[in-house]
C-alpha cells in the first residue's frame, strides 16, 4: 500500500512539474511584414526565421499577455488586436518610441485573435489564440 501511495504521489508531482514547465515557454506569434503603399509587395516572415538579419518587430504570447519587442526605432506605432470570431476590437492604441510593449488580454475570451502592428512605413500582421 505504501508503494502504491508513493508511486501515485510521484506521478502527480511529475505531472505538475511538467505542466508548470510548459507554461513557462512563451509561444511565438508569427508576424508577416508588409510595406505600406506596395500593395502585394514585399513580404517577410518575422517569426521562426533562421536568417542572421535582425527582425524589426517580434511578438510572443505568455499567460494571455502579448509582448512585442521593437529592434528598431519607430516614432509612432499603432497596435490593434481583433477577435477573429466576432470582429470586436479588443485593443487599439498608439505608442510613441516604444522599445517593448505588453498587452494584457486576461479578460478576453479564449478565441483566435488577429494582431496588426503599424508604423509610418510598414505594418506587421499575425494571429494567435488564447487558451
Amino acid at each position: 500500500m505504501k508503494k502504491l501511495l508513493f508511486a501515485l504521489i510521484s506521478l502527480l508531482l511529475t505531472l505538475s512539474i511538467t505542466v508548470q514547465g510548459q507554461e513557462l515557454n512563451p509561444s511565438n506569434v508569427t508576424l508577416t511584414e508588409r510595406e505600406k503603399g506596395k500593395g502585394q509587395g514585399v513580404e517577410k516572415e518575422t517569426g521562426n526565421t533562421r536568417s542572421i538579419t535582425s527582425l524589426s518587430v517580434s511578438a510572443y504570447l505568455y499567460n494571455n499577455t502579448v509582448s512585442i519587442y521593437f529592434n528598431q526605432d519607430f516614432p509612432t506605432v499603432t497596435i490593434t488586436v481583433i477577435c477573429e470570431a466576432t470582429g470586436e476590437v479588443v485593443h487599439d492604441e498608439s505608442y510613441n518610441n516604444p522599445a517593448t510593449l505588453s498587452i494584457d488580454l486576461a479578460t478576453a475570451p479564449n478565441r483566435v485573435y488577429y494582431i496588426v502592428i503599424e508604423t509610418e512605413v510598414s505594418f506587421w500582421e499575425g494571429s494567435f489564440s488564447l487558451s
